[in-house]
């Protein structure tokens, strides 16, 4: 007597709960849920993904923003004076005066 009475509150119970599972504002709720969180170009996978993405890519400008610092600060120091940048041809690109004459000694 006492099983079969708890046998039937259970599946009073369960029937209430299957009642507000298969509700249908439930069911709504939880497909939009569903498709926010893993579907469509607006998801939440999507925005992480694109947010790793994009610290990624500042890291890289930040990069090469230092980079370009650098090189500016370098042409600066070269075009500064004519004897600096008569330097950096002769060295760079072996250029020299029409009397003189230029040797190349490479290492191997």
């Amino acid at each position: 007597m006492q099983i079969s009475k708890i046998i039937t509150t259970f599946a009073a119970q369960m029937n209430n709960w299957l009642r507000y599972i298969f509700n249908k504002y439930v069911i709504v709720l939880l497909g939009f849920t569903i498709f926010i969180t893993f579907v469509g170009n607006r998801s939440l996978k999507n925005r992480f993904e694109r947010a790793q993405e994009l610290d990624s890519l500042r890291e890289v400008h930040d990069s090469l923003r230092r980079k370009i610092d650098q090189t500016e600060k370098h042409i600066q120091s070269i075009t500064s004076s004519k004897d600096s940048l008569e330097r950096f041809a002769r060295e760079r690109y072996f250029m020299h005066a029409p009397e003189e004459e230029v040797y190349i000694v490479q290492d191997n």
